[in-house]
């Protein structure tokens, strides 16, 4: 009778721990899911919608086209942008609301509603011709860097509501990534040229709390992105650097062999781009877990370069120096 009850016991144990196993095993085979054909020259920027339902991303014809994942048509086509330049950030808001986009070199940023897309605010710095190359936007804020004329320069900071703005960090004389907690505690943006910094405000009385001087050598902080538990970034020294979000201190950082020019996190992932090495190995995609850090998988990019990565937990994207869009 007590063997009995203990196989049962056993068999039952090792169903329930199958069938809990089965959804974190089944749920991420890094299965190619769909190449997108731009044909439309380099892909500066992509964008997945928090409920994983939309895709959009931009390149050097200065328009945003947005197309659902369900059979991946065109939804959209989003074409304020007027610049002289290339489009070359883009963000979906973390609710869903609303995506924005730069006006490809005139400093401008537009913002469309995601259930009709009508264009809803047109923000500006003041300084037309700056390179506006990063954009953040959560539920509560937009942000987005400009670099591109002097006296300009700045994290320009909107609030959501009416879309007035907030603040405009300075630290930097050369701000080029931007990015916001999901929990809107707190903002942090990248120096270009030779800052080399990491500076990082509360959001509550927009005080500078911390600046990270990890990133060493010439060039600049090329990407970076925020989760509510790190903060991760990449630099022309060929390492991406992680901190968390208590102390600021470093958490681990990993070289990659070359620039990385692109970084995101999801809830579970980090990724990052790495350019060809010396030997002219192929670009890659790397993704790790943020448990420990440690590799999961990689993927090769035959362009020259991954110029933008998006990651919601359903599915990963990236572009960059060729005609494509790579959803995994």
């Amino acid at each position: 009778m007590n063997d009995n009850h203990n196989i049962k016991k056993k068999l039952f144990l090792s169903f329930f721990i199958l069938i809990t196993l089965l959804p974190f095993v089944s749920a991420y085979d890094w299965a190619l899911e769909k190449e997108l054909v731009t044909t439309q020259g380099s892909n500066y920027a992509v964008d997945i919608s928090p409920d994983n339902e939309l895709i959009a991303y931009v390149g050097e014809h200065k328009k945003v086209y947005i197309r659902n994942t369900t059979d991946w048509s065109l939804v959209a086509t989003l074409t304020n942008s007027s610049g002289a330049y290339y489009i070359l950030a883009i963000a979906f808001s973390s609710d869903g609301n609303y995506i924005a986009y730069e006006g490809a070199d005139n400093g401008y940023v537009f913002v469309h509603d995601t259930t009709n897309w009508d264009l809803v605010a047109t923000l500006y710095n003041g300084s037309n011709g700056a390179d506006i190359n990063s954009i953040d936007f959560t539920d509560k804020y937009l942000a987005f860097t400009d670099y591109g004329v002097a006296g300009w320069n700045g994290v320009y900071v909107y609030n959501t509501t009416d879309w007035s703005r907030i603040t405009v960090l300075t630290e930097s004389t050369d701000p080029l990534k931007v990015a916001i907690s999901p929990n809107n505690n707190y903002i942090a943006y990248a120096g270009y040229n030779d800052d080399l910094k990491i500076y990082v405000h509360d959001t509550s009385d927009w005080s500078l709390v911390a600046t990270l001087t990890n990133s060493t050598g010439a060039g600049a902080v090329l990407s970076m992105d925020m989760n509510n538990d790190f903060i991760a970034y990449g630099d022309w020294s060929k390492n991406v650097y992680v901190h968390n979000t208590t102390d600021w201190s470093l958490v681990t950082n990993f070289a990659t062999g070359d620039y990385v020019r692109a970084i995101r996190f999801s809830d579970k992932w980090l990724a990052y781009s790495s350019e060809v090495d010396k030997y002219g190995t192929p670009k890659r995609l790397s993704i790790r877990n943020t448990t420990d850090f440690t590799i999961e998988n990689s993927f090769k990019y035959p362009a020259d370069t991954i110029y933008a990565i998006s990651s919601i937990d359903k599915y990963i994207a990236f572009g960059g120096g060729r005609d494509n869009i790579t959803i995994y």
